[in-house]
């Protein structure tokens, strides 16, 4: 699989603007975080997100690929990708679409922008970070 890091794919892609991030966590879509570790070790990381590297995206979230995640084949699930400053989030959504992942958006200024807008922590709130805290403390 050639990955849009190796071909170039140009920035230009469906994006959502970083004030509509709560909504589409409160619609149970999932946030994926593609910053490097090196940039979530700095800035911290985006609670609620699936940590997956840039040069992975493809592979992970295309249900056509052998090594997808399993959540990739529900054709209902909306996948929002989250990098440092959108651009590069922006280039990955232009690949999956082009393999067919039409579900896909990018928060238009990445992470900067939520962190500017103060809803990095947006992510507590989504449905399966509470599933999950729940299922923790009742043991």
């Amino acid at each position: 699989m050639t990955t849009f890091m190796a071909t170039g794919v140009a920035p230009s892609a469906p994006a959502l603007p970083a004030s509509g991030y709560p909504a589409v966590i409160a619609r149970n879509a999932v946030v994926v975080d593609i910053r490097t570790y090196a940039q979530r070790a700095v800035a911290g990381a985006l609670p609620g997100a699936l940590a997956i590297a840039a040069d992975l995206v493809e592979s992970r979230l295309d249900p056509a690929s052998t090594a997808h995640l399993a959540v990739a084949v529900d054709p209902r699930v909306q996948w929002v990708l989250v990098s440092d400053d959108g651009a590069l989030a922006s280039m990955a959504v232009q690949a999956l679409r082009a393999l067919g992942v039409r579900n896909a958006v990018h928060v238009d200024g990445g992470f900067l922008a939520l962190e500017r807008l103060g809803l990095v922590a947006a992510g507590d709130s989504a449905g399966h970070v509470r599933r999950e805290a729940a299922a923790i403390s009742a043991h």
